[in-house]
């Protein structure tokens, strides 16, 4: 009886998730007498431009529901422990990174963060990040060339006390300064 219970609440729960997905991709006429659609276009224009079929003005605020396998044992998806399919998937949800893959397959500079990203020496290579100076973390405190050296340091491998998931890439790089006050990586 009690994997019968279990079934029911899955199948609700996916059938409740679809329909909050359906109704967040509806349109609507925008107020004050415009025209203009102020949510999703919908899924019909998936297929002609996935990049921004299914998007919108954002509204602050609410309530996000994943439906996940298992409760993460930790919400650091660069620890060996919270490397794992559901932290990741939350958490690339909140976390920013300085390029985002697009439906379609393009990756583009995530201009929430980044006002630019130039390669500014080839030997070696020297890549020069601008942050944008409205990048905040949610507390509102700006985000800086410090939690760039930050995330160096914690993961490209060399200190062994920190138990990281993976050093890709971040191992390859010799060194993160920051300069221009700390908006320049």
């Amino acid at each position: 009886m009690r994997t019968g219970t279990k079934r029911l609440a899955g199948l609700v729960a996916l059938t409740a998730v679809g329909l909050v997905g359906v109704a967040a991709c509806g349109t609507s006429k925008a107020k004050s007498g415009t025209n203009g659609p102020v949510s999703s276009p919908g899924y019909a224009k998936c297929a002609t431009d996935p990049d921004n079929c299914n998007s919108g003005p954002r509204k602050g605020g609410g309530t996000i529901v994943v439906a996940l396998g298992k409760y993460p044992s930790t919400w650091n998806t660069g620890s060996t422990e919270g490397s794992v399919v559901e932290t990741v998937e939350q958490e690339n949800l909140i976390l920013p990174s300085t390029f985002i893959f697009q439906p379609s397959g393009k990756i583009v500079m995530n201009s929430d963060l980044l006002k630019s990203a130039e390669l500014t020496s080839q030997d070696p290579e020297v890549v020069t990040y601008k942050l944008n100076p409205k990048a905040v973390w949610n507390n509102g405190t700006p985000v800086n060339a410090d939690d760039f050296v930050y995330a160096w340091k914690t993961f490209n491998g060399h200190d062994t006390k920190i138990p990281v998931a993976g050093t890709t890439g971040y191992d390859a790089i010799s060194s993160v300064d920051a300069s221009d006050d700390s908006s320049t990586t």
